[in-house]
């Protein structure tokens, strides 16, 4: 599958503008339609295109089609030539999962209105016998405006078929019907269900059936207890009807009824019917002129840049028919098309103006507690190497890691990092730098900005992978990524998480005078404050205190003993050599996948001496963190 950038004309006619998001189905870009002059969203499946996957893609074509309502994504048509993609209906939104996890819980208000407008695009796939079969957070999109659209009819079937074999489920485990969990197809009851599990998940913070591991969440799903309601409020009532475990739920209709009624007359708001470019209007009055405007103003058109109309402009001065009336409405519109670029004093448009010189752009990393490093890693590509499995609470809160199981032996483990440069510098926007590699390592780092770099490494203890190409093919999606701006927002930290602590601050002034040259030395912090080193002023000696996910530490860790009433284990050579490291465990949590991890403070004084004789102060360093963690 080869990469697209912006720029790439699609099927002869949709240039592509801006990747928008990336998921289990797909990679969804804008782009304009050079033929009808609009915005479009282009969704290509990450595989390769063939048999089933071809099928699937094909009837998510076939089923979107068929389901016309102002609140579900519609699908003007495929393009199936080499490469598949689908041509949908573009909604400047955000996906209700990401507005979950950036903005918590919604009061149940606000969740009632976005849930009426799905039970009603619902109902419409209902009425044509489309089941969905994967509704949940991540398949509806949010305007600004709460007008809400369910989107990705990907696994759709038919009421009539069952296109996948017995006893397999399909959806999204956290949001299936107790009956799907238990292998029996997928019912117009079993959306209403999914929906009001998703309502469930908008107002309490969590899906009924909690969060795991996939196997542990279908587990309770077919048991269909349903937990207490504790934020729900007005909405309690209607989402204890359409999660009724026994299958006794109201239509996508009656469920629409409900919400409207919690809604208090709230209407959703009107939709433009197609999103122009600025120069639409102008093109076509210019087209109308004469022939030899149509040249210049299709392409001025396609580009759609303000930069563009002047070029169009000149092109088409000396044309030999219409020439000279072309250029001036040429030059009108290139006018009208930079004016209309610029910003207003006292716009409100709902759609907001094209970004100018003049304001800057918007920091890649607005906030470093918040920027998700996941969102360079670019999993799905990665799967060409063998099965993967992405792990964002694996090391320290500034990385994501995924494993690829490329064979017999142990996963490969592939890292992004975000880092802070120890000094400010000049750099090239997004400049790779190939590492040299070796000893089971390949690495890259790409330069974010002049205070930033991103890190990507694959990393075995096995020869068989190839290394280099799992690095270069994140390097590839990163720098995709971040030449589009802002890193999205992460998954909020629970409020009890270590990621909320300053590792700086953990050792005090008084603490560090216990190491000769450390009080003096300039702390230098890393990335979200979750690492800090000091490196002594008078001799090699250095303190690096940082925070880590483990599993649950053992012997295999190091001495046990208790440090300010916490467990900890010194281990002598235990983060590198010369050195002697102590981990103070903070908070045993679960992990996303449903395995047990810890919370841990790392205190490592190292320098030009044999380990050991760094373990006494190491001890003292990290007994008085231990003292100073939150809690």
């Amino acid at each position: 599958m080869s990469a697209m950038r912006t720029g790439d004309l699609i099927g002869g006619r949709y240039r592509l503008e801006d990747e928008l998001g990336s998921g289990s189905g797909g990679v969804v870009w804008s782009a304009f339609d050079t033929k009808l002059m609009r915005t479009v969203a282009l969704k290509r499946p990450h595989s390769a295109h063939e048999g089933d996957e071809r099928e699937l893609f094909l009837r998510e074509a076939q089923n979107t089609a068929q389901v016309r309502h102002p609140n579900a994504i519609c699908v003007y048509e495929a393009v199936d030539a080499g490469e598949c993609w689908l041509v949908m209906e573009y909604l400047p939104s955000r996906s209700l999962d990401r507005i979950l996890a950036s903005d918590g819980p919604l009061p149940p208000e606000r969740a009632a209105r976005i849930g009426m407008q799905i039970a009603a695009a619902l109902h419409a796939a209902h009425a044509v016998g489309v089941v969905h079969r994967d509704v949940k957070p991540g398949n509806i999109l949010v305007a600004d405006d709460d007008l809400a659209k369910l989107t990705d009819f990907g696994i759709s079937v038919w009421r009539e078929v069952t296109l996948t074999g017995e006893g397999k489920v399909n959806g999204t485990p956290a949001y299936v019907a107790p009956e799907v969990a238990q292998g029996l197809p997928a019912t117009t009851a079993s959306d209403v269900f999914s929906l009001g599990a998703t309502l469930f998940a908008a107002v309490e913070g969590a899906p009924p059936f909690g969060r795991g591991h996939p196997d542990a969440i279908l587990a309770r799903a077919r048991g269909g207890l349903i937990p207490g309601m504790h934020r729900a409020g007005p909405l309690a009532p209607a989402l204890s009807k359409m999660l009724d475990s026994h299958g006794k739920r109201p239509s996508a209709d009656q469920a629409r009824e409900h919400l409207q009624k919690i809604a208090d007359g709230w209407e959703p708001p009107r939709q433009d019917p197609v999103r122009r470019h600025p120069v639409h209007t102008w093109v076509a009055a210019a087209a109308a002129i004469g022939r030899p405007a149509h040249g210049w103003a299709t392409t001025a058109a396609a580009i759609g840049r303000p930069a563009y109309a002047w070029v169009a402009a000149a092109a088409a001065i000396g044309r030999p028919a219409h020439g000279w009336v072309a250029a001036a409405v040429a030059i009108v519109v290139a006018v009208l098309v930079v004016w209309s670029s610029l910003p207003h004093q006292g716009q409100e448009s709902g759609v907001p103006p094209a970004p100018v010189a003049a304001r800057g752009p918007s920091p890649i990393i607005a906030d470093e507690r918040r920027a998700d490093p996941c969102a360079l890693m670019g999993e799905p590509a990665l799967r060409r190497f063998g099965r993967t499995e992405l792990l964002p609470q694996y090391a320290n809160f500034d990385r994501c890691d995924v494993h690829v199981q490329a064979g017999d032996g142990a996963p490969v483990d592939v890292v992004v990092e975000l880092t802070t440069a120890e000094t400010p510098r000049r750099v090239r926007a997004f400049e790779v730098e190939r590492l040299p590699s070796g000893d089971g390592r390949c690495e890259r780092r790409v330069s974010v900005s002049d205070k930033y770099d991103a890190w990507l490494s694959a990393r075995a203890d096995t020869a068989e992978a190839d290394l280099c190409a799992m690095a270069d093919v994140v390097t590839e999606h990163a720098v995709q990524r971040l030449r589009q701006g802002s890193l999205p927002d992460r998954r909020p930290f629970v409020p009890a998480s270590l990621a909320h602590a300053d590792a700086c601050a953990l050792v005090d002034r008084a603490a560090l005078g216990r190491v000769p040259g450390l009080a003096s030395a300039q702390p230098i912090v890393g990335f979200g404050s979750w690492s800090c080193r000091w490196n002594s002023t008078a001799d090699q000696t250095s303190l690096f205190v940082l925070f880590e996910q483990p599993q649950p530490l053992t012997a295999a860790d190091g001495r046990r003993t208790r440090l300010s009433g916490r467990d900890a284990f010194v281990l002598t050579d235990g983060y590198g050599e010369r050195g002697c490291a102590v981990r103070v465990a903070y908070r045993p949590f679960t992990d996303l996948h449903g395995q047990a991890r810890v919370e841990i403070v790392i205190v490592v004084v190292s320098g030009d001496r044999p380990g050991r004789t760094y373990c006494r102060a190491a001890t003292d360093l990290a007994k008085a963190a231990a003292a100073n963690l939150p809690g």
